[in-house]
């Protein structure tokens, strides 16, 4: 219960972010978000997905959206201009930005970084668990905090994939 309102809790901090000023959550509408994958040719790739389950009317007046099934959560901090070096997600996972700026980037520069801070764009998937990994690095002058939600057994939530070739972009949003 206590790990259930403290993912309601980080929800609506997300949904709160300046940057969601400009969008309105409607009942039906989806997350778009950025995910790290890994390509057929093992290697990390970004790509733009959006889950299929989309926000349905709760108990007035809220709009829920069930984005999986966890197994624990991880608070991380990354001090002031610290990087990770290449390292491959640990499980597949859903991580929140919920301060600072995260660069995500791809070893090979096949694409140009993402940077994820939060509002619509601090969220990301996670899941290039095998292969060249990416790079995750805090270039700003504030600690970074991030939370990290594995997948419960790995189980990735119904989803289609919008951009096959690159991160969101922009795209980051309620739709």
């Amino acid at each position: 219960m206590i790990f259930a309102r403290m993912l309601l809790a980080t929800i609506v901090a997300l949904l709160s972010g300046s940057a969601l000023a400009i969008h309105t959550i409607a009942n039906g509408s989806q997350i778009t978000v950025t995910t790290i994958i890994t390509t057929s040719e093992n290697i990390s790739a970004f790509q733009c997905w959006t889950f299929s389950a989309p926000f349905l009317l709760g108990p007035a007046p809220f709009l829920a959206l069930n984005l999986g099934d966890f197994d624990n959560l991880t608070y991380r901090v990354f001090p002031p201009h610290s990087s990770t070096g290449v390292h491959n997600a640990p499980r597949h996972q859903l991580i929140l930005v919920q301060s600072g700026i995260v660069m995500i980037t791809l070893p090979d520069g096949s694409d140009d970084p993402v940077y994820a801070q939060p509002g619509p764009s601090g969220l990301i998937l996670a899941l290039d668990v095998e292969g060249q990994g990416h790079t995750t690095s805090q270039p700003s002058d504030e600690e970074g905090l991030v939370l990290e939600l594995p997948f419960r057994n790995g189980v990735i939530p119904p989803h289609k994939v919008i951009n096959e070739t690159g991160a969101c972009r922009g795209q980051e949003s309620f739709l």
